[in-house]
């Protein structure tokens, strides 16, 4: 980060940076040792977050979605659309979906 970037950093923020972010890396590079998933999200400041993750290649769906959910933040046509497009390249069958059913009957997707 330069300088500039240091200095538009809210007090919140430089705490995480600082704080927060370094313990949670070190627990998702844990979890990643002993073969398990990590989401880490905080919120140090309304609609401002910072994220740690590590995704095992086989890891479950939920954590898929929960990863997801922190990236897209307050989007859920991106949250959706994302996952639809995860969904399809992962061939996961999405059949007992009623909101998806309902999108592929109004052929949206």
């Amino acid at each position: 980060m330069n300088t500039t970037e240091q200095s538009n950093q809210s007090e919140q923020e430089k705490l995480y940076d600082e704080q927060i972010a370094p313990k949670l890396f070190e627990l998702a590079t844990k979890c990643k040792e002993l073969g398990m998933s990590f989401v880490g999200v905080v919120e140090y400041e309304k609609d401002d977050r910072g994220k740690t993750a590590f995704l095992k290649e086989d890891c479950g769906l939920a954590m898929v979605m929960i990863n997801h959910c922190a990236e897209t933040g307050t989007s859920i046509d991106a949250y959706v659309l994302d996952m639809i497009k995860y969904f399809k390249a992962n061939n996961i069958d999405t059949n007992g979906s009623i909101v998806l059913n309902f999108l592929k009957r109004e052929n949206k997707i």
